[in-house]
């Protein structure tokens, strides 16, 4: 990566907006950044850094904090960074999230962090801008401008500041990373995760190998525990036993069922006999209750003659019914009436009488006011009896809340009672259910194996089926390939000996007698080639021609490849679809049950925690204890209250004994006070307001004596009418020769006529139906005798019962034996497979253990392959740290390492002075910054070479320099800015951040930091 331009606005230590132009520094190959200390030139590597990856160079530096406090509210923070790499070229603007002033209202709000990346490959630097940003890659989304940057530059920023940036405070952090923190450098930088995911594959198949053998193992022995035995031999001694029973408990079935056939016959054929006598008995029964109903219907005929009679008398019974109605309403009217005058009379007397007492109660005003001195008297006791209500208050309010205590006490332990029975039900259920559960778990470890073997089984028929048609789909492409191969070769072929004549025309053109033939030397042209110069259009059409010809052979040759991989995988499945033995039972069919079963699981709930129940009851009885205690206490304390709230009444009844009881009340004594004096003041008032009802009263009573008169008289000729009505009913129920009520008996009788009718039609039928019921049932017994059913039903059903039990202790036995049988065979089988499969698996494991590091030296595979491209970096770094340290130091590889974490990246240093190896650790500041610089460029070079799609144009180094000596000592300045010069010549330009003023002389290429109480100032030096 080559930066061109970086821009800076209202970032670090810069205020407005400042540019540097990378290309002549570059250019010059070594480079300086100087200036005073805190004057930003360590900001230009964290807007760089912030640019690409959204971080500052500082990786525990927040991106929020790289806003300039120099710049003013409306000027916002952005980086833009135009770079080139691989050919290409890039432009990225990125703003930081930070606070700008609101369009609206005042205020501020918080503008969101924001990328853009644009590729601006052929433009111009200096046209490159806002108004001619570029092609657009990425934009909006932080994330996936990262993720574009990161795809280009074929690094993170991690791995930015360990091999293009070094910053400052960040240099030796790779020299002194620990093998872990290493690796995660490296991995990434060699891309050695096909080897990371070969190990995580063996390791995967190892455990799942050793896992499924340890299950099933566990499966087997779970099996033969689930059944009662322990051990093999004790299944073959259970199977012996059950083949005795089963031959004992089929001899027994056979007798009980010839038992049962026998009863079952006896009994059919009592039931037959029984069932006649039965309907004789029922006949009879009926015959008799239809003749005891003979009484009863002469009744009904006799009523239904009398009902007839009554329906002719209805015409006069009704104007009865209608004269004794308005006789009614007359004399309802006259005692309304009536009610009214006499309600007027008491009305006129109680104003008279009221007229007299207001006349009489003008003497009274004088004992009111007696009554009124004494009333007031009453208040002063009132008043002297407060605190003798204060204490009474207190006393009621302690009496309550002990009584409330006490029952909560007495509820809270009744509640623990009946809670105390509901833990004692679920403790029991919660055993029950576990029982159950465990049952459960061995079945489903049973099923759980069987539908392993049998999807494993269907899988690879599956797989299998899906080779053999990819093959033939391949077959064909190969076939299709060949074909346009061959085509494209014929026209390919043909244009080229075309393009050849053409040549040879064009040449032949330019021949001149005598002159030596550019082709063959002859002087002599005797045939001349001939044709039309049709050269250009020609070549376009052969090169055309030979790129469609390769493209074809291409893509033959991919087709040729698939059709092999094709009808490789294909063979391999077969073998391994060969070498499976196809399961009893499908994969669905074993997933249904195992359902099924695991929702008989899944409905006992949750397992439970039954020591942790048994405990919660214990602890359950000890509250119940000291809730007893408590309410007994309660009940103590609301006694005693008690007993004081009696004793503040006594006190509060003594001070009140002058007052009366309904007189006790402030509020009320008020009011009786204020009534007094309004009677007094109102009296006169009120006997006005007398003599004015008393008037009224009398007219009314007037009006209402005449109203009563003439509903008197109406009500006289109401009776005459029903007296004449009544005469004429009567005259006719003497020529039927009836009485009134005898009449109102029949009369009710009137509505059930079509009824009892019906009944007596139905009755006569009923009895002839009896009767010849009765007959056919005589005829049937005739000559037999009725059987005892009953014993005979017993006996059937205990031959019954005992053929059940018979039958069912011998299934049950033959299922034994089945199941034993099997089980042995099963189990057999089983671990047959398993050790084999065992055996067959022991390498992987081995296998899986070295590519884990856990065997010999400890070094995973993919530290191994890593440590393979370190060495390559150590031989690099070496190449710079030799010169720059006299031929003193060099780097190794330390293999050995301590405890029990990764190994294999360790660094060590070789002294020459001393022939032994030193950590790291014990370098001092200058040795420490020249190895970790040779460290640096020789990560560089190898990763550059290594991996062609990262490029490593330019490295930057911050500070550092000021640890180095400027004469003859191991590790000087002159030696390491005579390597960078060295490496610059080759291959790459390196920036230089300091402030050693020799690095200044020696290096004066590049930009002059000026710092300012406004902010910083770049200037470029050439």
């Amino acid at each position: 990566m080559r930066p061109l331009r970086l821009s800076l606005q209202a970032f670090g230590p810069y205020a407005g907006r400042h540019q540097i132009d990378f290309r002549a520094a570059i250019d010059s190959g070594l480079f300086g950044i100087y200036g005073p200390t805190g004057s930003g030139k360590s900001s230009i590597f964290s807007a760089m850094t912030f640019a690409l990856f959204g971080e500052p160079a500082k990786s525990e530096q927040h991106a929020t904090t790289v806003r300039s406090d120099h710049s003013d509210a409306g000027v916002m923070t952005e980086v833009e960074l135009v770079f080139e790499i691989g050919g290409k070229q890039y432009r990225i603007v990125r703003r930081p999230e930070q606070m700008r002033p609101a369009q609206r209202g005042g205020g501020e709000t918080k503008e969101a962090h924001k990328a853009w990346l644009f590729e601006t490959t052929g433009m111009s630097l200096d046209d490159i801008g806002e108004e001619n940003p570029g092609k657009i890659l990425a934009e909006g989304k932080v994330q996936a401008v990262k993720d574009e940057v990161e795809k280009i530059l074929g690094y993170g920023a991690a791995q930015f500041r360990q091999i293009v940036l070094l910053p400052q405070g960040k240099f030796e952090t790779f020299l002194t990373a620990k093998t872990e923190d290493r690796l995660a450098i490296l991995r990434d930088l060699f891309d050695v995760s096909l080897y990371k995911g070969l190990a995580e594959s063996i390791k995967q198949e190892a455990r799942a190998a050793e896992d499924k053998i340890k299950t099933e193992r566990a499966v087997c022995q779970g099996r033969l525990e689930h059944e009662g035995f322990e051990t093999g031999e004790a299944l073959q001694d259970g199977i012996t036993l059950a083949e005795t029973a089963n031959v004992e408990l089929q001899e027994a079935m056979s007798l009980a069922k010839a038992s049962f056939e026998a009863a079952t016959k006896k009994f059919q054929d009592a039931a037959m006999t029984d069932k006649a006598y039965k309907e004789h008995l029922e006949a009879t029964a009926e015959v008799e209750r239809i003749a005891a109903q003979s009484e009863a219907i002469a009744g009904l005929e006799r009523r239904l003659k009398s009902a007839r009679v009554a329906q002719s008398l209805s015409d006069v019974d009704a104007a009865v019914v209608t004269a004794r109605a308005q006789e009614k309403e007359t004399a309802d009217r006259a005692k309304v009436a009536q009610q009214a005058r006499v309600e007027s009379a008491e009305v006129a007397k109680q104003a008279a009488d009221t007229l007299k007492q207001h006349q009489e109660k003008q003497p009274q005003i004088e004992d009111w006011s007696e009554h009124l001195r004494e009333l007031r008297g009453h208040v002063k006791a009132l008043q002297d009896s407060e605190a003798s209500k204060v204490t009474l208050t207190t006393a009621q309010a302690a009496a309550t809340a002990a009584r409330e205590a006490s029952a909560k006490a007495k509820a809270f332990h009744e509640n623990l009672q009946a809670e105390r029975t509901k833990l004692a039900q679920a403790l029991e259920t919660a055993q029950e259910a576990e029982a159950t559960r465990a049952k459960y778990d061995r079945d489903t470890a049973v099923l759980r194996e069987a539908l392993t073997t049998a999807k494993a089984y269907e899988n690879i028929a599956t797989r299998l089926t899906a080779a053999r048609e990819d093959a033939v789909v391949k077959k064909q492409k190969c076939k299709e390939a060949e074909a346009a191969l061959a085509r494209t070769e014929t026209t390919f072929r043909a244009l080229e000996n075309e393009l050849m004549r053409n040549h040879a025309q064009q040449l032949a053109g330019r021949l001149v007698d005598g002159e030596a033939c550019p082709v063959c030397g002859s002087l002599e042209h005797p045939q001349p080639a001939k044709g039309t110069p049709e050269g250009k259009a020609l070549e376009a059409s052969v090169d055309k021609a030979r790129t469609e010809f390769e493209a074809a052979s291409k893509a033959d040759n991919d087709a040729r490849r698939d059709l092999e991989i094709a009808i490789t995988r294909g063979q391999e499945l077969r073998a391994e679809f060969d070498q499976l033995e196809k399961p009893a039972r499908a994969s669905a069919e074993i997933a249904a049950e195992n359902e099924t079963l695991a929702r008989a699981l899944k409905d006992l709930g949750p397992a439970r925690d039954l020591a942790a129940m048994a405990t919660a009851l214990k602890e359950h009885d000890q509250k119940i204890a000291a809730a007893l205690a408590q309410a007994e206490e309660t009940r103590n304390v609301a006694s005693q209250r008690e007993t004081d709230l009696a004793l503040a009444r006594q006190q509060l009844d003594s001070a009140l004994r002058s007052v009366p009881e309904d007189m006790r009340d402030a509020g009320k004594l008020a009011a009786a006070t204020q009534s007094l004096e309004k009677d007094i003041a109102t009296s006169r008032q009120a006997f006005e307001t007398a003599q004015a009802e008393e008037r009224k009263a009398s007219e009314a009573l007037a009006t209402a004596r005449a109203n009563e008169a003439h509903a008197l008289s109406n009500h006289e000729q109401a009776i005459a009418r029903l007296k004449s009505s009544e005469e004429a009913f009567a005259n006719r129920l003497a020529e039927h020769g009836l009485s009134a009520a005898s009449f109102a008996g029949h009369k009710a009788d009137i509505a059930n006529i079509e009824n009892f009718e019906s009944d007596l039609k139905a009755h006569g039928e009923a009895k002839a139906v009896a009767a010849e019921r009765l007959r056919k049932a005589t005829d049937a017994i005739k000559d037999t005798d009725r059987p005892d059913i009953v014993a005979l039903e017993v006996a059937k059903k205990n031959a019954e019962d005992a053929l059940e039990e018979a039958t069912k202790k011998s299934s049950d036995a033959a299922a034994r034996l089945r199941q034993l049988k099997s089980l042995k065979e099963s189990i057999a089988a089983e671990l047959k497979r398993l050790d084999a499969l065992e055996a067959k698996t022991g390498p992987l494991r081995e296998l899986a253990e070295a590519f884990s590091g856990r065997l010999g030296p400890k070094v995973d595979l993919e530290t191994f392959a890593v440590a393979t491209m370190f060495d390559r970096v150590l031989e690099a770094a070496n190449m710079r740290l030799g010169p720059m340290t006299q031929g003193r130091y060099r780097l190794a590889r330390e293999n050995d390492g301590r405890g029990g974490g990764r190994r294999g990246l360790g660094i060590c240093v070789e002294d020459a002075h001393t022939g032994r190896q030193r950590a790291t650790a014990t370098l001092s500041g200058g040795e420490t910054f020249i190895a970790a610089l040779a460290l640096a460029l020789g990560l560089s070079e190898v990763v550059e070479n290594e991996r062609g799609s990262i490029r490593l144009d330019t490295i930057f180094i911050d500070e550092g320099f000021g640890s180095l000596d400027s004469e003859n000592d191991a590790g000087t300045l002159e030696q390491v800015l005579q390597t960078l010069q060295n490496l610059v010549g080759r291959n790459r330009a390196v920036g230089l951040i300091s402030h050693v003023p020799l690095v200044q002389q020696a290096i004066p290429n590049g930009f002059w930091i000026t710092k300012t109480p406004s902010g910083s100032h770049i200037e470029e030096r050439v």
